[in-house]
């Protein structure tokens, strides 16, 4: 229809896999990248040797944008939005001990909350941040930590519910320091 050779289509599904564009399912075809275009590691971040000074920075990145994420998601977020948070917060509570599936499902809160934010800016440098959610959860060690974590995804949901924005703000900042506190207190 378009008068391209196999080649040519390949060569272009190669590139649009490369930049996150397109993904590749094994048997079941090719999708769209949930991933929306945006590089896995932008900002070269893998590539430092501190690792625990990585993490530090790329929380104090986080503390600068996701309260303000959180302020606009109040005024922009859909019913189905608000819908798939509460879901999250759901399934949150209900992973009991399985940190993988919690972290699976946090980064996914967080990515929702940013989507919800109306910024595509915001959201898609809200991204490449993702990576540090599952290094930042592997510093709440302790049961008392880890509810206030969990209270703090609470908090900021019921605060974009009732479109409250310095709640939505606060909330995500106070949930923000729970981790900086957790990894002070490890010395990460």
């Amino acid at each position: 229809k378009l008068s391209v050779s196999r080649g040519t289509l390949r060569e272009a599904f190669k590139i649009l896999m490369a930049r996150n564009v397109l993904e590749i399912h094994q048997g079941a075809g090719t999708f769209m990248s949930r991933k929306q275009g945006v590089a896995d590691d932008p900002f070269g971040l893998s590539l430092l040797q501190d690792a625990s000074w990585m993490l530090q920075q790329m929380l104090d990145v986080r503390l600068m944008i996701e309260p303000r994420i959180a302020e606009l998601a109040t005024l922009y977020a859909t019913d189905l939005q608000k819908n798939d948070l509460s879901a999250c917060v759901a399934e949150m509570e209900n992973a009991g001990g399985n940190r993988a599936f919690y972290v699976t499902v946090d980064e996914r809160f967080h990515r929702i909350l940013a989507e919800a934010c109306g910024n595509c800016v915001l959201s898609k440098f809200s991204r490449s941040l993702q990576g540090s959610i599952e290094k930042n959860i592997k510093v709440l060690s302790d049961e008392g930590t880890w509810s206030t974590h969990m209270y703090g995804h609470k908090k900021i949901f019921q605060a974009v519910l009732d479109g409250d924005m310095e709640c939505a703000k606060t909330a995500m900042m106070m949930h923000l320091y729970v981790v900086k506190r957790a990894m002070h207190e490890n010395k990460v």
